[in-house]
């Protein structure tokens, strides 16, 4: 029999109002999520997290929340966040940046210099990869933090099949796992800007799989919408 590996689900509805900042906290104190309400807003969390291998991926519907890089979820990680939907601010040293529907972010922070601000409900997806794992793949890993256009071919189908691989069953097979873990490295390192070397090989890896699979997700998605 097929064993499979269940990611952590957390859902502010089913916590009675009175307990929900609790409920907030504690996730930043067990190191699960580093976030915190924001005053005079309407608080909603419904997100899962999946640890794959070199991979962490978190998928969420949030709203009234301030979300920040705590060190014991920061150090030595990149992460790259993809803005489904709403608007995602995010400050870091000084500056801010807004990121809107469709549009993608890197983060390469030191750990408690990025605050991220959901006032709205925000439908979001990060990845969270070791910097070990993808130096060799991109050209520059400097410090900062930056928007990439959703108008991105790259940007589009790696939101693409990362909705795909979150809303179905695929992560849930642990032999899986690495495989998609290697298409999101690939994807992503194409997203943020490949060594020169380094994404042809890239290309050939993971875009003919990653297509198909996003393909097949549209296919469904709209034979769904049809009934």
């Amino acid at each position: 029999m097929t064993s499979t590996a269940q990611p952590f689900g957390f859902s502010i509805a089913k916590v009675a109002p009175s307990n929900r900042v609790h409920a907030l906290l504690a996730l930043r104190e067990r190191g699960l999520f580093p976030i915190e309400p924001l005053p005079n807003r309407m608080v909603h969390v419904d997100l899962f997290k999946w640890s794959l291998p070199d991979l962490n991926i978190l998928s969420g519907t949030f709203a009234g929340i301030r979300h920040n890089n705590a060190a014991q979820l920061a150090e030595g990680e990149l992460l790259l966040g993809l803005n489904l939907r709403g608007e995602t601010t995010l400050v870091h040293c000084g500056r801010e940046l807004t990121a809107r529907r469709g549009d993608a972010f890197i983060a390469n922070a030191s750990p408690g210099s990025l605050n991220v601000f959901r006032p709205l409900t925000t439908q979001f997806i990060g990845l969270r990869i070791p910097q070990t794992v993808l130096a060799p793949l991109i050209r520059d890993m400097a410090e900062g933090v930056r928007l990439i256009p959703g108008d991105s071919p790259t940007v589009k189908l790696l939101i693409a099949y990362a909705r795909a691989l979150v809303c179905g069953n695929a992560l849930a097979l642990p032999e899986t796992q690495r495989l998609f873990a290697a298409h999101l490295h690939d994807l992503v390192a194409l997203a943020v800007g490949p060594r020169r070397d380094g994404a042809a090989g890239a290309e050939l890896r993971s875009l003919p799989a990653v297509r198909l699979r996003a393909i097949k997700s549209d296919i469904v998605a709209r034979l769904t919408d049809e009934r």
